[in-house]
């Protein structure tokens, strides 16, 4: 099934497992399992792109992956003006993100899977699928049961992947890299120092992030982590996670180049 048919299709499927917002105020619940359940192996034996938003990512680029299953997120949309492109799936996990944008990832006609933390800014929507609070477990990576989304929404990006059975994976935009001149409010969110942007240009659009929105400090440590422990998952299950990105700092996992695997423009 091309990314064409897919897209509608499990938008329509997923809109029809509605359920009132009154029953929805919580997580988990049936109605949000049975949507996980649903995406179990969906796109078992395909290959799929995440995407980040780092400088390097190239927005003509993404017209190579109109029959990828691709994986963005966040403020992807700030590409669509110049591109025909639309990602398989946004997904978003920071609860400040969530907040932040909370109307245009309302409005977007997108299939929509969040992560756990974005839950409270968006419990009254019934076309939009949540990953559950982690469990006992969340090593397993089932998302019924509960997983962790991890510090980078790509990791949330990963477990998806998983989850739908793909177990080849390309990373483009992933820079790992930020520029932090920003000063902490005090505050915290998803147990990280929340802070005010000074301006600083850490993404492919330059209005991506203006000068005075709250954002969360990155934990660059722990995203090396996971995303190392990610390659050992996808290793498990004869699975490989490639770095297809223009320009990066992470060194995790095995790099190649976007050109050769996806075709020079």
């Amino acid at each position: 099934m091309s990314n064409s048919t897919t897209v509608p299709y499990l938008i329509k499927f997923l809109r029809r497992l509605c359920l009132s917002a009154k029953n929805r105020r919580v997580l988990p619940n049936k109605v949000n399992d049975a949507r996980l359940n649903a995406m179990k192996d969906c796109h078992k034996g395909r290959r799929a792109v995440i995407i980040g938003n780092g400088p390097s990512l190239h927005v003509s680029d993404l017209d190579r992956l109109r029959d990828e299953i691709t994986f963005a997120s966040n403020k992807i949309y700030l590409a669509f003006e110049n591109t025909d492109w639309r990602p398989t799936y946004l997904t978003v996990t920071d609860s400040v993100v969530a907040k932040n944008i909370n109307e245009h990832l309302r409005s977007i006609d997108l299939c929509r899977v969040f992560g756990h933390a974005t839950f409270p800014f968006f419990e009254d929507c019934d076309d939009i699928v949540f990953g559950n609070p982690p469990s006992s477990t969340p090593s397993e990576w089932n998302l019924v049961k509960g997983v962790r989304t991890g510090h980078s929404v790509l990791y949330w990006d990963l477990e998806l992947a998983f989850w739908m059975g793909i177990r080849e994976v390309y990373a483009i935009g992933l820079d790992f890299s930020f520029d932090v001149g920003s000063k902490p409010t005090g505050e915290k969110a998803m147990g990280n120092d929340v802070l005010i942007a000074a301006g600083e240009v850490n993404h492919f659009h330059p209005d991506y992030r203006p000068k005075g929105e709250t954002w969360t400090m990155p934990q660059m440590n722990e995203q090396r982590e996971d995303f190392r422990y990610a390659l050992e998952k996808y290793q498990s299950a004869g699975g490989v996670i490639y770095n297809a990105s223009r320009n990066t700092k992470l060194d995790v996992w095995p790099r190649v180049d976007f050109d050769e695997v996806f075709g020079a423009s």
